[in-house]
């Protein structure tokens, strides 16, 4: 997976820098991609892909910006 995430990354901190935290999420394709990975493996690729983040920015991205975008209780 380090492969990937090194090849991820420079995009992954294009859209950061360009959007903020505050304006981006993470998302998936499930239960669509299971096919082609699980979704803990993604979910690793994910907090590893974001392990620069302070622990606020990565719960915006996790979850509290979508949160608030969706309107969710």
């Amino acid at each position: 997976m380090n492969e990937i995430v090194d090849d991820c990354r420079p995009m992954f901190d294009f859209v950061i820098q360009q959007f903020g935290v505050d304006r981006c999420m993470f998302a998936s394709n499930f239960p669509m991609d299971k096919v082609s990975m699980k979704l803990s493996t993604l979910y690793d690729f994910y907090w590893t892909i974001s392990e620069d983040l302070s622990s606020d920015d990565r719960k915006k991205v996790f979850y509290k910006n979508a949160k608030e975008c969706y309107q969710i209780i």
